[in-house]
């Protein structure tokens, strides 16, 4: 699809005021500065487009719906005065609806939705169209007092140093998204996916305010080299939604990065440990699987809190620490040279067979373990798995004890992946099935199964929050059930080996 503009900027007016006399308002000092180094990075001059007319009581213009259907991305410049603005809620809305309306609000596997944050807004406070994407934040946390502060020349050198680098990371994205609109594959995710199998997958943990630099300048490096760099969402604040969002994402991936300082950092709401050791705790889980974890411990990190001063001591003092893991304690920059060089080498001794493609002909056949009371409630999961053309085999109910034990066995001997639908089964059930899952060479098997997963829903129980195993991927949902739950487990499929060269 032509478009005539390439970006449209919505924002609130107020934002664009100036309080010094002569100076250049914000808005309009972000609007040059990516429109130029857009240009720089995409060869040929962007069209740009911004409302320059005062928003108040007028009526929403037909022009400017027109305006919003005909431009390929849009800019929303978050702050407390776009939040309160009706307008600006509009603009969001009606770019949402017509880009929904002909197919293409995401291109590739990505929004065309930018969320600039000038001024941080809680999460729940954003419109639902914004609370999942990533945000490009335009200030920074003063150390002191912990107010934040807008990255704008007025507050100093640092301040305008960060605008710029906050800018190139956001002229990057949204080239890359320009350059697929002229594709015509862009629709689908293929292309997506295929680089994600060519290259490493890195999962770069969330750290405090105080390691944020850090963190950007591991991030853009990893990014400018080709790597997909997860998480690619916003996560959430809530116990477990987040381990369960942290799994998936790991699930993805091949390496994690984690950046230590002396900070202890925020604790999700219902968990008891804060979202830096969280995270690093579940990439220790996911080292069974094949990951890779690398700890960068920022110098000079000491701290009074207690908590932190435990994980740095356990850290440095290698307890707990596994053979996948690498504890780096040495400048950044030196950090990020180590990690290039294991992400190449990873890189070189990836398979053929990591990088074949789920839409193959030749699909898997799944044995879907459950109970025969969930025969009606796994039906969306058995119809989300045959519709992406993969073969499903269920238990047997009907029949003597002998029968159906022998087309469990039978079903275990010959599937290439098994998933434990874990519902209105009982604990001692599930923990019969996973002893069959880790007995399943027993069964006749030369070679183990690619991928072992356990999917927990229906009522939530306490055992079932709580639940955790090293044993196979576990999935969590206890509403309605969506098949970007499926995503970790597809991976796994995905990058496993075949069977004739062992698991």
């Amino acid at each position: 699809m032509n478009f005539n503009d390439d970006v449209f900027i919505s924002y609130a007016h107020i934002d664009n005021l100036q309080p010094l006399q002569g100076k250049e308002g914000w808005i309009s000092s972000f609007h040059q500065a990516v429109e130029i180094r857009v240009a720089q990075l995409l060869g040929a001059r962007p069209k740009f487009w911004r409302d320059p007319k005062l928003q108040g009581n007028d009526e929403f213009p037909e022009t400017l719906v027109d305006k919003l259907r005909d431009v390929a991305l849009l800019v929303s410049v978050i702050s407390p005065s776009y939040i309160n603005s009706e307008w600006c809620r509009k603009e969001l809305h009606e770019f949402v609806k017509v880009k929904i309306a002909n197919g293409n609000l995401n291109i590739g596997c990505k929004s065309r939705i930018f969320k600039v944050v000038k001024t941080p807004i809680p999460r729940e406070k954003l419109p639902g169209e914004m609370q999942s994407l990533l945000g490009y934040e335009f200030y920074m946390i003063d150390p002191e007092t912990g107010r934040t502060i807008e990255l704008n020349g007025i507050f100093g050198e640092d301040a305008q140093v960060k605008f710029w680098m906050k800018v190139d990371d956001l002229a990057h994205d949204m080239v890359k998204i320009l350059n697929l609109t002229s594709k015509p594959d862009h629709a689908d995710c293929t292309q997506t996916k295929a680089e994600e199998s060519t290259l490493p997958v890195v999962f770069l943990s969330e750290t405090t305010a105080d390691l944020q630099d850090a963190r950007d300048s591991v991030k853009r490096e990893l990014q400018r080299s080709g790597y997909t760099v997860l998480p690619d969402e916003s996560f959430p604040l809530v116990s477990p939604n987040f381990e369960n969002f942290t799994e998936r994402q790991l699930a993805r991936c091949r390496v994690a990065i984690h950046l230590i300082g002396h900070r202890y950092g925020l604790v999700p709401e219902g968990a008891r440990r804060s979202i830096a050791e969280l995270q690093n705790e579940l990439a220790a889980h996911r080292e069974a699987f094949g990951l890779e974890r690398l700890v960068w411990i920022a110098p000079g990190s000491a701290t009074t809190d207690e908590r932190q001063i435990q994980i740095l001591a356990e850290l440095r003092s290698g307890k707990g620490v596994t053979k996948n893991c690498d504890v780096f304690d040495v400048p950044l920059e030196e950090f990020k040279s180590a990690v290039q060089e294991r992400l190449t080498k990873l890189e070189k001794t990836k398979t053929p067979e990591q990088t074949t493609s789920l839409n193959s002909s030749a699909k898997e056949h799944i044995y879907l373990i459950c109970d025969k009371l969930d025969q009606l409630d796994v039906t969306p999961l058995v119809n989300a798995l045959f519709d992406c053309g993969y073969e499903v085999a269920l238990p047997l109910f009907a029949g003597d004890e002998t029968e159906i034990r022998e087309d469990h066995e039978e079903n275990l001997r010959l599937c290439d992946a098994a998933m434990i639908y874990y519902g209105a089964g009982s604990e001692p059930w599930l923990r019969r099935k996973q002893r069959d899952l880790s007995r399943i060479v027993g069964c006749g098997r030369p070679y183990q199964i690619k991928a072992a997963a356990i999917f927990i829903s229906g009522q939530e129980t306490l055992h079932k929050k709580m639940f955790r195993t090293n044993d196979a991927l576990v999935m969590k949902e206890f509403g309605q059930f969506s098949i970007k739950m499926l995503d970790p487990f597809f991976y796994l499929l995905e990058r496993s080996t075949h069977p004739e060269g062992g698991d």
